[in-house]
């Protein structure tokens, strides 16, 4: 069947690599097109670079047997844009997670800073149920978008499985990586909608906290648009994320996917319902502290 791979960064790589392999398959059959051979390797690129990589490609599945869409870059195996669109994007790729991962960490470390956060004035019920509402509404969002995104992690992890001839170091590293982020990103919504006081706030903590989720989409757009360069910039842009597999998706795919629309569906309602009717901001004491924690309604 047809599957659309997400467009972002780690997505953008596998696609990459793996119609660089397509290209040297059909060079090995004859069915190369004119513009394929004029991109394949000079003929003074060293044989032991070259054999590394022919070798590799010789484990592999044809993948005329298994898919249609891999696009062939434009780009001269070996050649400079070669190492560019390769290990470089895979560079910024790893540049971009790193931030990701540590903008997340700071937030998460800011939210639990102001567990001890109060009420100096009581609200009115008018404001209170239009923060309570705003705090279910923007965590039911961040829910959604991150079943998105683990979705997105799901298909590119089984792309890889089937036309990379098994488990891949770097898509098991980065899938993992990923779907650690995606998860500590919904954290993070959690923890910064609790301890909001104010319902502007919150929607702006949401644009913010899904901004960085979505950084790895944002960069390819970016790429696309030529800032890391020309190679890069067309062969991202002449990539297909909508391939045809014909091969029979892995068992294990249906399950993982059914378990992740299971628990996005179980994160966003169990948190729109605890923000909205249980978390609850304690008012301050005459000192200034907190009267009570944000559970104090369900501790009652």
């Amino acid at each position: 069947g047809t599957i659309e791979l997400g467009e972002e960064m780690f997505s953008a790589r596998l696609l990459v690599k793996l119609g660089f392999i397509k290209a040297r398959q059909d060079r090995v059959d004859g069915k190369a097109t004119p513009r394929e051979r004029l991109l394949s390797p000079r003929s003074d690129v060293s044989d032991d670079a070259r054999d590394l990589v022919m070798d590799s490609d010789w484990e592999l599945p044809h993948f005329d047997d298994l898919v249609h869409g891999i696009m062939v870059p434009e780009v001269r195996e070996f050649g400079a844009g070669y190492y560019k669109v390769t290990y470089g994007w895979l560079l910024v790729c790893v540049g971009t997670m790193a931030a990701q991962i540590l903008i997340v960490f700071v937030i998460i470390k800011d939210s639990l800073g102001r567990s001890e956060t109060c009420y100096q004035e009581e609200p009115t019920a008018a404001l209170r149920w239009t923060l309570h509402l705003s705090k279910g509404c923007a965590v039911s969002v961040a829910g959604i978008i991150m079943g998105k995104e683990l979705m997105d992690t799901v298909n590119y992890w089984m792309v890889s499985e089937l036309l990379e001839g098994g488990h891949s170091t770097e898509t098991m590293v980065s899938a993992i990586l990923r779907t650690m982020t995606i998860l500590g990103v919904a954290g993070a919504n959690v923890l910064a909608y609790m301890y909001d006081q104010d319902p502007a706030n919150v929607f702006m903590n949401m644009t913010a906290l899904n901004f960085v989720g979505e950084l790895g989409y944002f960069l390819l757009d970016v790429a696309k648009r030529g800032v890391f360069g020309r190679h890069v910039s067309k062969t991202l842009t002449e990539l297909n994320f909508q391939i045809s597999l014909v091969s029979e998706y892995p068992d294990w795919f249906r399950t993982v996917q059914t378990v992740t629309v299971a628990f996005t569906l179980l994160f966003a309602a169990v948190f729109a319902i605890l923000l909205t009717f249980v978390f609850e901001i304690p008012a301050c004491q005459a000192d200034g502290t907190p009267s009570g924690t944000i559970f104090s309604r369900s501790e009652e």
